[in-house]
């Protein structure tokens, strides 16, 4: 349940609990971003530890690029700037960005979830908790010493 909220908060800009606790933990900037301050209540240090899972499967998709951290430089007049491109990446780099579509309509950047077919998360969906599972099983599994059976437990108690 806790991931579901997360999830909420990274989606739902406008909702009042978004807004609460944007104001007082992440005024300056995102979720993805923000830190746990000594005098953080038990709630947001819950749900901070919660969005390190999301962070696994959470995808931004590209709109405008204006909330994407640099995004928003490689962007010229609604088109990818080939110049900009080439001064950064190397050239295989700049054609795979090219096929990035930049849509035309002025739509917001938005967040996906990775481990579905629609892009949504849901703790409903057998689907999408087998996903988040899996999510912390592959980042989890090099961690582990030698042994090919990692500790289950730690991983559903992150879910």
């Amino acid at each position: 349940m806790l991931a579901k909220q997360v999830w909420r908060l990274l989606t739902n800009s406008q909702s009042l609990m978004t807004k609460t606790l944007k104001h007082k933990y992440f005024p300056n900037s995102d979720l993805m971003d923000a830190t746990v301050p000594a005098s953080a209540s038990f709630t947001w240090r819950s749900l901070m530890a919660t969005r390190d899972l999301i962070s696994k499967g959470a995808r931004k998709l590209i709109g405008s690029g204006l909330t994407i951290e640099y995004v928003a430089e490689l962007i010229s007049d609604g088109e990818w700037d080939s110049n900009i491109l080439a001064s950064h990446f190397l050239e295989w780099e700049v054609n795979e960005i090219l096929k990035i579509p930049i849509p035309r309509f002025g739509e917001v950047d938005s967040w996906t979830w990775h481990y579905t077919k629609t892009g949504d998360f849901s703790v409903i969906s057998d689907f999408s908790v087998r996903s988040a599972y899996h999510a912390v099983l592959e980042a989890t599994k090099n961690s582990f010493p030698s042994t090919s059976i990692p500790p289950h437990n730690a991983i559903w108690s992150s879910l």
